[in-house]
């Protein structure tokens, strides 16, 4: 199998990988309109394992990367982006890591804007629960101990009522 193959193939993996994220992302989006807490919790677990594997294939697919690049392109340094390299790739070559790599944007876009909408949703809901757990807590400023008919807001209200004549 040559570098190119392999490389494709590298692409390939992680656009599996990501479309993977993106189901278990459409899962969460389900699960947090139901505000299934649990349900919630054991997706951020698959997903953390599946990032952890889209990180190993990740660097996988830099080593293979240096590897085309170190054979077809040696000149080129190693952190020029594929599209200013690949061009110099022969037109089958070419076309495969074009295409392979394409897909792997479409999913990784489709993946960011459903994480985008989970955020959404997830910020939404906290502001329901903020403002309902405001709804349910008493004023702070209504918890005082004052007589009927006067107000509690300040100390200096009881001081013109006082037993004593200070002055004399």
């Amino acid at each position: 199998m040559s570098v190119v193959n392999e490389l494709a193939n590298a692409f390939e993996q992680l656009e599996q990988r990501h479309l993977y994220l993106l189901e278990l992302a459409e899962r969460k989006t389900e699960e947090i309109k139901q505000a299934n807490v649990k349900a919630i919790q054991e997706v951020v677990k698959f997903e953390r394992e599946q990032v952890k594997e889209v990180r190993r294939l990740e660097r996988d697919r830099q080593q293979m990367t240096a590897r085309v690049m170190k054979e077809f392109v040696p000149h080129e340094p190693s952190d020029v982006p594929m599209s200013e390299w690949v061009n110099k790739l022969p037109d089958e070559e070419q076309s495969l890591l074009t295409q392979r790599s394409s897909t792997l944007l479409a999913a990784i876009e489709r993946l960011k804007e459903r994480n985008e909408l989970n955020q959404e949703l997830l910020s939404d809901s906290l502001a329901v629960v903020q403002s309902t757990l405001q709804m349910i807590q008493p004023d702070e400023e209504a918890i005082a101990y004052a007589p009927a008919g006067s107000s509690a807001k300040g100390k200096n209200d009881y001081q013109r009522y006082s037993a004593f004549d200070s002055k004399a």
